[in-house]
Formats: C-alpha cells, sequence, structure tokens
C-alpha cells in the first residue's frame, strides 16, 4: 500500500506591488519518517511492513528497517515476535487472527517504542453483487456507462465500519475506496450501497472487496479518503492520524473480507 508523505513548504503573504517582482519560494527537504503497514486477518498470522520515506526531491528508493523488534499480543494474553523476512517484511507463524479479540502491535527501535491496538470485527458476506446504467456523474461517458449495486451483511451485535475497494480487469482502481460509517449502516442485517464511482464499461470485469472495520481504522481511511479526493478541508496537506503514535506514519489494522466479481454484461 502507497502512504502521502507531503514535505512542508515556506508561504510568503505577498503584497499588492509585490507582483511585479521575482519571488523565490524556498522549499524545504525532510528527514526520513518511519512507516508501518501492519494487519492481522482471520485465521491468519500478522504482517508488518516497515521503511522509512524518502526525500520529496530525492531520487533514492525508501529505505527498508530489518532491526526492529516487533511483539504482537491478543486481548486473551498470547503473544508472538514477529519475525523479520527482508525487505522490511515482519510476520507472524503461531498467533492466528480471531473474531472478537483485540490486538496490541509494538514496535521497537532503539531506546524508541510505537504502540497500536485494533479490533477484529465479524466479516460480512456480499449477498449480491449488480450493475445499472450510471445516473450520477459517470453518466456523462455514455450510454456504455455502468454502476454497481451492492448487498451485504452485518453483524447488528457488532457497531461495524466497512472499508470497500475496488477492482477492475484485475486491478486495483486507484483513489477509488469508500470508507463507510456505523451511522450510515444503521441496525440492519443488510445493507445495500450503490456507489457512484467507480463507472464501469460494457464488458468490464469488476471485484468488490469488503473489510470489517472498528472505528479507529475507518477514521484513518475516511482520512485518506479526504486527502486522496482532494477533500480534505484545509488548505495545509496532512497525513492521516496513525493509531501508532504522531512520530510514524502508516496504521496497524485488523480486518476480515469477503469478495464477489462480476463482468458488466448488460
Amino acid at each position: 500500500m502507497k502512504y502521502l508523505y507531503i514535505t512542508s513548504a515556506i508561504i510568503f503573504l505577498i503584497s499588492f506591488y509585490a507582483c511585479e517582482n521575482v519571488i523565490d519560494i524556498d522549499l524545504n527537504s525532510s528527514n526520513p519518517a518511519l512507516v508501518a503497514d501492519a494487519f492481522i486477518e482471520p485465521n491468519k498470522a500478522a504482517s508488518l511492513s516497515l521503511n522509512y520515506t524518502a526525500d520529496y526531491f530525492g531520487t533514492d528508493e525508501p529505505k527498508y528497517e530489518g532491526n526492529a523488534e516487533v511483539v504482537i499480543t491478543s486481548s486473551n494474553g498470547n503473544s508472538e515476535a514477529l519475525q523479520h523476512r527482508g525487505n522490511g517484511i515482519y510476520t507472524g507463524n503461531l498467533l492466528k487472527g480471531q473474531v472478537g479479540q483485540n490486538y496490541e502491535l509494538s514496535i521497537k527501535l532503539g531506546d524508541e517504542e510505537y504502540l497500536g491496538s485494533t479490533e477484529l470485527l465479524t466479516p460480512t458476506s456480499i449477498l449480491e453483487l449488480d450493475f445499472v446504467e450510471a445516473s450520477g456523474p459517470g453518466s456523462t461517458r455514455g450510454d456504455d456507462a455502468y454502476n454497481l449495486i451492492i448487498l451485504f451483511t452485518n453483524n447488528v451485535d457488532e457497531e461495524n465500519y466497512y472499508l470497500l475497494k475496488y477492482f477492475m480487469n484485475d486491478e486495483i482502481v486507484e483513489h477509488q475506496f469508500t470508507a463507510l460509517p456505523a451511522e450510515f449502516i444503521g441496525n440492519t442485517e443488510v445493507v445495500q450501497y450503490d456507489p457512484l464511482f467507480p463507472v464501469y464499461e460494457k464488458g468490464d470485469k469488476v471485484r468488490v472487496e469488503i473489510f470489517s472495520i472498528d472505528e479507529g481504522t475507518y477514521t484513518y481511511y475516511s482520512q485518506l479518503q479526504e486527502i486522496t479526493r482532494g477533500r480534505g478541508g484545509s488548505s495545509t496537506p496532512y497525513n492521516p492520524q496513525s493509531n501508532m503514535g504522531n512520530d510514524i506514519l502508516g496504521y496497524f489494522r485488523a480486518w476480515s473480507m469477503d469478495s464477489k466479481t462480476i463482468t458488466i454484461n448488460p
């Protein structure tokens, strides 16, 4: 997964007569920041990718971190140290994700420790994936434009949030994902969601993945959604808030997923 990292800039306020002058703006370089992408799924061991951001103006590839001490602990008291497998990838082996458990991830680097926690909720089931002729903004593509209709289950005994990812012809649709809050879902066992984006054409092979996520993971992805779609509500770019501390980017999430595939064939 790609993470946004924005270098800071010095912004000058210019008086009305300065428009005739040449203004030099100094864009600062930034020190590398630690990025953690960690997750655990039902019946699978935890995985972590750990690396550093590259300077915005630099040409070097991001550097991997292979010297961290990484431990995952479940709310039932089980724990496991994740092993470095190379290129900043750490994985577990024995501790597998269980629905209803909370998990804490500890990353130690020298004197620094980063802690994140998350809850693994009940997976949804996609009951129906269908399409309809586009009627929203995407309909400007012409008659051969279609939106999805998605029906999926919801566990009313949990406060579930959902993340939807879209794939077209076996490739993920970049910057097109949906984070649905519990308020949208409500207290219903079956949810219908009709996204206006992405828009598909006849013959497209479409896959939808729906992840059951907790509130913190929803907040992270809703912030990311605002940034990638240019709706951050601020003139100053920012990074989504990590659940592992202020001095680290990325997120530790527990999620369960179901997927379904159709071909647009009206």
